[in-house]
């Protein structure tokens, strides 16, 4: 993990790569098992969700996890109000990230947040309207760090000068 990105130990949360934390990573409860399905059954179901996501997303979404997590242990947040997460947690989670990250990364994470509750089968039902518009204001809030000079467009005439 990056140096300043260390979640507290916890066997919810094994040490792995960014791309198996949305399958790794169990919130305290998760999708329940009805009596007339077995446990290969449930395992099937997450392994065809699993490639509702490419690869790259699947990082993507891993190091959306690892932020949340390490907000919550920062606030000492329980594990049973990570997941399902209440729209006051998840607006507090932007708001904390809001001017150090840019809104696109933002945006990512919480998608990341979203994917493993769907993948866990956990409600996912947050305020739609405030969660935008925090979104968008943390995309208005962007630090000049993460933003990048406006380029000219690659032309015919740019290429062959080439």
């Amino acid at each position: 993990y990056p140096p300043d990105l260390n979640p507290m130990p916890s066997a919810l949360r094994p040490h792995c790569p960014a791309k198996r934390r949305l399958r790794l990573w169990l919130p305290l409860v998760s999708r329940t098992k009805p009596n007339f399905l077995s446990t290969e059954d449930m395992t099937r179901i997450q392994d065809v969700m699993c490639h509702a996501w490419a690869e790259s997303t699947h990082e993507s979404y891993g190091s959306g996890l690892l932020v949340f997590h390490v907000y919550c242990d920062s606030r000492s947040i329980p594990e049973l109000d990570r997941a399902p997460a209440s729209s006051v947690l998840i607006s507090a989670f932007i708001t904390f990230a809001a001017g150090s990250y840019s809104g696109k990364t933002i945006a990512n994470y919480v998608f990341g947040v979203r994917a493993w509750h769907i993948l866990h089968g956990l409600k996912w039902s947050l305020d739609d309207v405030q969660i935008d518009n925090l979104l968008k204001a943390s995309e208005n809030m962007t630090p000049n760090s993460s933003k990048r000079k406006k380029r000219r467009p690659y032309t015919v005439d740019f290429i062959c000068s080439l």
